[in-house]
């Protein structure tokens, strides 16, 4: 009897309690280019290291380092199990971004994540690009097998 009571009000429940709308489009905005690879990996290889190279003005850092640790929660919604953001330390103005995902497959399914409502957080980064940037991709290197077999 309770259970039944309990359906009927859940299923009245979206009538007098509507979700609020998100803030933003969350339709797919696939942003990233293909990758191009020496050799095609298994797709559950991993995992990947994916680096993000900014240039920016030095006199813009801390509204840089305010803007892209806003990109630390979509890289982790996204998939990213880690992430940072790091300078150089012999060259003023030069950081990386770097984040882990745990395979090839997961870190393309990334690219389908992306929503129009996070191109906001990326367009509000770039502004601070005074290069474009530079974007690699590395695979985990378990072992390296010799030529003919040999360890």
């Amino acid at each position: 009897m309770f259970s039944s009571a309990g359906i009927a009000v859940c299923l009245l429940l979206p009538f007098a309690a509507r979700l609020p709308e998100p803030p933003g489009s969350l339709d797919v905005w696939n942003h990233w280019g293909k990758m191009s690879m020496f050799e095609e990996p298994e797709p559950d290889e991993g995992p990947v290291m994916v680096t993000v190279e900014y240039r920016i003005d030095p006199a813009t850092e801390s509204q840089f380092l305010d803007a892209i640790r806003d990109y630390e929660r979509i890289r982790r919604r996204d998939g990213a199990t880690r992430w940072g953001i790091f300078y150089d330390v012999e060259i003023p103005g030069v950081y990386v971004e770097n984040f882990l995902v745990d395979s090839l497959a997961e870190h393309e399914r990334q690219h389908d994540r992306f929503t129009v409502a996070d191109r906001e957080c990326e367009e509000r980064i770039l502004r601070f690009a005074i290069e474009p940037l530079k974007t690699r991709h590395f695979l985990y290197a378990d072992r390296i097998e010799a030529q003919d077999g040999e360890k």
